[in-house]
């Protein structure tokens, strides 16, 4: 019996793991938020990016500065990290404004 109850609490945690990857859920409004995309230059413009990153602040109430630079950072991916940290040498992106990430990544 032990051994089925370990199995389903392993299970268990394993379907919170992957929904958890999968979803970020908002304690304000109570509702759950698709995570935005990695940014992967070889595959779409910034601009693209830029508006869907918009659209997503906008359906999910991001509406502080410092909120908007945490998201995008976390979300754009090694490519488009590594991409943004070489144009911002020697400052930090996590120091920048939204605006300012946007302009330094603008071709």
């Amino acid at each position: 019996m032990r051994k089925v109850a370990n199995l389903a609490t392993g299970l268990m945690l394993a379907s919170l793991f992957f929904w958890c990857t999968l979803t970020i859920f908002n304690m304000a409004t109570g509702t759950l938020i698709i995570k935005v995309e990695p940014f992967d230059p070889d595959l779409e413009k910034w601009e693209s990016y830029e508006e869907r990153t918009i659209q997503f602040f906008l359906a999910n109430d991001v509406t502080e500065d410092k909120k908007k630079v945490a998201v995008l950072l976390s979300s754009m991916g090694p490519k488009g990290y590594g991409l943004l940290k070489s144009l911002t040498t020697p400052t930090k992106p996590s120091t920048l404004t939204f605006p300012d990430i946007c302009k330094r990544l603008q071709p």
